[in-house]
Protein backbone atom coordinates (compact mmCIF):
# COMPACT_ATOMS: atom_id res chain seq x y z
CA UNK A 1 0.00 0.00 0.00
CA UNK A 2 2.35 2.49 1.06
CA UNK A 3 4.76 1.59 -2.29
CA UNK A 4 1.15 2.59 -4.61
CA UNK A 5 1.39 6.16 -1.72
CA UNK A 6 4.84 6.77 -2.80
CA UNK A 7 4.17 6.19 -6.78
CA UNK A 8 0.73 8.39 -6.77
CA UNK A 9 2.53 11.02 -4.91
CA UNK A 10 5.27 11.35 -7.48
CA UNK A 11 2.89 11.62 -9.87
CA UNK A 12 0.66 14.02 -8.30
CA UNK A 13 4.09 16.22 -7.33
CA UNK A 14 5.09 16.13 -11.03
CA UNK A 15 1.46 17.10 -12.24
CA UNK A 16 1.49 19.73 -9.68
CA UNK A 17 -2.69 20.53 -10.09
CA UNK A 18 -2.55 20.40 -13.66
CA UNK A 19 -3.21 17.17 -15.85
CA UNK A 20 -0.85 18.82 -18.67
CA UNK A 21 1.78 17.14 -19.71
CA UNK A 22 3.35 20.59 -21.65
CA UNK A 23 4.30 21.47 -18.02
CA UNK A 24 6.05 18.98 -17.64
CA UNK A 25 9.83 19.35 -17.17
CA UNK A 26 12.29 17.52 -18.72
CA UNK A 27 13.75 15.63 -15.92
CA UNK A 28 10.18 14.74 -15.28
CA UNK A 29 8.79 13.69 -19.12
CA UNK A 30 12.57 11.46 -18.90
CA UNK A 31 11.68 9.60 -15.82
CA UNK A 32 8.53 8.81 -17.24
CA UNK A 33 9.73 7.34 -20.49
CA UNK A 34 12.08 5.34 -18.32
CA UNK A 35 9.46 3.94 -16.11
CA UNK A 36 7.71 2.37 -19.02
CA UNK A 37 10.25 1.04 -20.22
CA UNK A 38 11.33 -0.26 -16.65
CA UNK A 39 7.16 -1.53 -16.48
CA UNK A 40 7.29 -3.03 -20.02
CA UNK A 41 10.58 -4.97 -18.57
CA UNK A 42 9.10 -6.41 -15.62
CA UNK A 43 5.83 -7.33 -17.05
CA UNK A 44 7.50 -8.93 -20.15
CA UNK A 45 10.33 -10.80 -17.60
CA UNK A 46 7.40 -11.43 -15.51
CA UNK A 47 5.41 -13.32 -18.40
CA UNK A 48 8.38 -15.42 -19.02
CA UNK A 49 8.96 -16.62 -15.66
CA UNK A 50 5.12 -16.96 -15.76
CA UNK A 51 4.00 -15.31 -12.68
CA UNK A 52 0.21 -14.26 -11.91
CA UNK A 53 -0.95 -10.71 -12.73
CA UNK A 54 -1.36 -10.11 -8.91
CA UNK A 55 2.39 -10.85 -8.15
CA UNK A 56 3.27 -9.27 -11.62
CA UNK A 57 1.64 -5.86 -9.85
CA UNK A 58 2.39 -6.36 -5.88
CA UNK A 59 6.68 -7.01 -6.92
CA UNK A 60 7.13 -3.02 -7.87
CA UNK A 61 4.96 -2.13 -5.63
CA UNK A 62 6.86 -3.80 -2.79
CA UNK A 63 9.83 -2.47 -3.86
CA UNK A 64 8.89 0.89 -3.69
CA UNK A 65 6.57 0.66 -0.36
CA UNK A 66 10.44 -0.29 1.51
CA UNK A 67 11.53 2.83 0.01
CA UNK A 68 8.80 4.53 1.48
CA UNK A 69 9.21 3.03 4.99
CA UNK A 70 13.18 4.17 4.83
CA UNK A 71 11.83 7.44 4.29
CA UNK A 72 9.10 6.80 6.95
CA UNK A 73 12.00 5.88 9.30
CA UNK A 74 14.25 8.76 8.17
CA UNK A 75 11.75 10.92 9.30
CA UNK A 76 11.01 9.33 12.56
CA UNK A 77 14.93 9.87 13.39
CA UNK A 78 15.02 13.35 12.46
CA UNK A 79 12.21 14.61 14.79
CA UNK A 80 14.01 12.17 17.27
CA UNK A 81 17.16 14.05 16.86
CA UNK A 82 15.09 17.29 17.72
CA UNK A 83 14.09 18.58 14.45
CA UNK A 84 10.63 20.04 13.93
CA UNK A 85 7.65 19.16 11.81
CA UNK A 86 7.57 22.80 11.01
CA UNK A 87 10.87 23.03 9.69
CA UNK A 88 11.00 19.20 8.11
CA UNK A 89 7.93 20.59 5.99
CA UNK A 90 9.62 23.78 4.71
CA UNK A 91 12.79 21.51 3.64
CA UNK A 92 10.79 19.32 1.95
CA UNK A 93 8.15 21.89 0.31
CA UNK A 94 11.76 23.65 -1.07
CA UNK A 95 12.79 20.90 -2.95
CA UNK A 96 15.63 21.58 -5.20
CA UNK A 97 16.28 19.34 -8.80
CA UNK A 98 18.60 17.52 -7.25
CA UNK A 99 16.44 16.06 -4.82
CA UNK A 100 14.19 15.43 -7.17
CA UNK A 101 16.46 13.62 -9.49
CA UNK A 102 17.96 11.33 -6.66
CA UNK A 103 13.80 10.43 -5.49
CA UNK A 104 13.13 9.40 -9.58
CA UNK A 105 16.18 7.23 -9.41
CA UNK A 106 15.09 5.65 -6.11
CA UNK A 107 12.18 4.71 -7.78
CA UNK A 108 13.39 3.90 -10.90
CA UNK A 109 16.14 1.45 -9.13
CA UNK A 110 12.89 0.04 -6.68
CA UNK A 111 11.04 -0.89 -10.37
CA UNK A 112 14.27 -2.12 -12.18
CA UNK A 113 15.01 -4.51 -8.89
CA UNK A 114 11.36 -5.59 -9.05
CA UNK A 115 11.80 -7.40 -12.15
CA UNK A 116 12.06 -11.88 -11.64
CA UNK A 117 15.35 -13.04 -13.16
CA UNK A 118 15.71 -17.22 -14.26
CA UNK A 119 17.63 -19.33 -12.06
CA UNK A 120 21.11 -18.99 -13.29
CA UNK A 121 21.08 -22.49 -14.19
CA UNK A 122 18.47 -22.13 -16.79
CA UNK A 123 19.41 -21.12 -20.45
CA UNK A 124 17.35 -17.77 -20.96
CA UNK A 125 14.63 -18.08 -23.96
CA UNK A 126 15.53 -16.63 -27.03
CA UNK A 127 13.26 -14.71 -28.96
CA UNK A 128 12.31 -15.46 -32.33
CA UNK A 129 13.62 -12.30 -33.81
CA UNK A 130 16.58 -12.77 -31.69
CA UNK A 131 17.28 -15.80 -33.88
CA UNK A 132 20.09 -16.10 -36.26
CA UNK A 133 19.56 -17.05 -39.27
CA UNK A 134 22.13 -19.79 -41.21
Amino acid sequence: MSGLAILAFTFADMLEGTISIAELSILELLFSAVLCVFAYRHGKSSMIVGLKWHRILYLPLRSCGCLALLALAMLMFSIQQGNSIEQLATEALSESMMDQLFGFGLILFCVYIAAPRLPSDQRPLVLESEEKTS
